[in-house]
């Protein structure tokens, strides 16, 4: 489970999930009796919310990958024990992965897959388009430090 973070109406991107043990087995119970319910043929997700301490489904994502998929497929993955956000943003115009790569690696704050425990690293690249990053550390305030120092980057 990752939550997702909400600016305005959009979603800026993920982080690791900070809700009680109990709120999520209630959020898996629902999660379960949807999809024996529905009897789904692929993939998906499922968005729940917050409200009061209950959670409520507020959005469904029925045969297509998401931003939370990779994301979640990476985290599991490479960094399964640590705690991750990922955010998306508009690359500056020229710009290529590589470019924000090699700024990441002189910065001492790249995450090489197998090597590394801490960093960060570009999930998804678009020139002049979009781009999508995932800050991991071992805490919250380090994957915020990583996240904020990769922005500085850019």
């Amino acid at each position: 489970p990752c939550e997702r973070i909400i600016m305005g109406s959009m979603t800026y991107g993920l982080r690791s999930c900070t809700a009680t043990m109990e709120f999520m087995d209630e959020i898996s119970r629902y999660a379960s009796d949807l999809v024996e319910a529905i009897g789904p043929s692929g993939m998906g997700a499922f968005a729940f919310t917050s409200v009061d301490g209950k959670p409520y489904l507020t959005d469904a994502h029925a045969g297509t990958l998401c931003m939370e998929h990779f994301t979640k497929l990476f985290h599991e993955m490479y960094a399964k024990n640590a705690r991750f956000c990922s955010w998306n943003f508009y690359p500056h115009p020229g710009k290529d992965v590589w470019t924000l790569w090699t700024r990441l690696c002189d910065r001492n704050i790249a995450f090489m897959p197998g090597k590394s425990n801490r960093g960060v690293f570009p999930l998804l690249f678009l020139k002049n388009t979009t781009a999508t990053l995932i800050s991991i550390g071992v805490d919250d305030a380090e994957v915020s430090l990583l996240r904020s120092q990769a922005e500085n980057v850019m």
